[in-house]
């Protein structure tokens, strides 16, 4: 049976922009933990904070060099995680660790179908 999971740009920041909810879990000991993260179709892959990533005991798994915005090349950690969006599971991403915001980039948006609908501030998951 198909899920359709709908949520509401945050409006706090200006252009407001697409969030979702997610589970994410880091294989270790600890729980599981939920947060909001922002949806960007232009990051190549999802970017977790360093916080959360000890939060959930996410196993390291290498360092890389990645270009960020800019343009600039830097060094990134890249963490083994588990990524939940209602009840659709994607067993195994790579999350770099991030300063302080989470982005789910193309590496968990190619695996969904993502409707945004701008005017409306609304973007949909359907899940099947």
């Amino acid at each position: 049976m198909s899920q359709l999971l709908t949520f509401q740009y945050d409006e706090n920041i200006s252009p407001a922009v697409p969030v979702v909810e997610i589970e994410l879990d880091g294989y270790g000991n600890a729980a599981p933990i939920r947060l909001t993260a922002i949806v960007d179709s232009g990051a190549d892959c999802t970017m977790i904070p360093h916080d959360l990533l000890e939060a959930i005991d996410a196993t390291y798994q290498d360092s890389m060099r990645m270009r960020g915005v800019v343009g600039d090349f830097q060094l990134v950690d890249r963490f083994l995680v588990r990524v939940t969006i209602g009840n659709y599971v994607i067993p195994a991403i790579y999350a770099i660790s991030h300063e302080d915001e989470a982005l789910i980039g193309r590496d968990v948006l190619n695996e969904l179908w993502v409707t945004l609908n701008g005017p409306a501030y609304v973007i949909e998951i359907q899940l099947d």
